[in-house]
């Protein structure tokens, strides 16, 4: 099933001890490079947002207890933001405020957090996540304590998927 790869990396960012990267040496060896979700071409997979620039926005299955958090993915493998040439940081910078303009009037949230790691997956792709003053841990990165595990159908992501690439 494409994206299952995404959310077992997403699902194990918590018990990775802190520092350890994974070596990727080639797109090759990325999950994310191999990923249908990401390479697949057109809107057809429930989580799949938008095809942008130079990126893929993408629901992010397993944390939709932050209604419409949203990951950006950028279309090729490089692990770091400034391993970017100048021009195309600026788009990918672009992108991702696109997707943060769509995700806030969509969602309309008290704070949108951006993360940007690749501790886990060492691909360059940049977390969106709304953040509401009712969450468990409001002041917290929501990785730094468990959060209630919604189960969203497909239909359900593609209506979520659907809200926030009419707000693009």
């Amino acid at each position: 099933m494409p994206g299952v790869i995404l959310c077992r990396i997403l699902k194990s960012a918590r018990r990775r001890e802190a520092w350890e990267v994974p070596e990727v040496a080639s797109m090759d060896d990325c999950e994310l490079c191999q990923d249908p979700l990401i390479t697949e071409k057109g809107l057809d997979h429930p989580q799949k947002i938008a095809e942008l620039d130079v990126s893929t926005a993408i629901l992010n299955r397993d944390w939709q207890y932050y209604r419409g958090s949203a990951l950006l993915v950028f279309q090729d493998h490089v692990t770091e933001l400034h391993h970017l040439e100048p021009e195309m940081r600026h788009r990918f910078m672009e992108d991702a405020c696109r997707l943060a303009a769509a995700v806030e009037k969509t969602f309309q949230p008290h704070k949108l957090n951006h993360a940007v790691l690749g501790n886990s997956v060492p691909h360059l792709h940049w977390h969106l996540i709304p953040r509401r003053q009712s969450d468990p841990h409001p002041t917290q990165a929501i990785w730094e304590n468990d959060f209630p595990q919604l189960s969203l159908g497909d239909e359900e992501l593609r209506a979520l998927a659907e809200q926030i690439r009419t707000n693009l």
